[in-house]
């Protein structure tokens, strides 16, 4: 279980380094409410999203 934590972590850490040239179009967010979240509410998503409770972004592209 720690490995698989460890790769998933070190995929997000990938994901979010090769989206920086991206202007307000983020890899990942994860939210437990709004304004819980990794990025504010005003940033578009392209690729995963969780939402444990409630989640809000501008636009999503990929999986929710």
């Amino acid at each position: 279980m720690k490995h698989i934590s460890v790769l998933l972590l070190v995929g997000f850490i990938f994901l979010f380094l090769s989206s920086e040239g991206k202007a307000q179009t983020k890899p990942v967010n994860i939210a437990l409410f709004n304004p819980v979240q990794i990025f504010p509410e005003n940033n578009s998503i392209q690729g995963l999203r969780i939402n444990f409770i409630y989640g809000k972004n501008v636009s999503m592209a990929g999986e929710t």
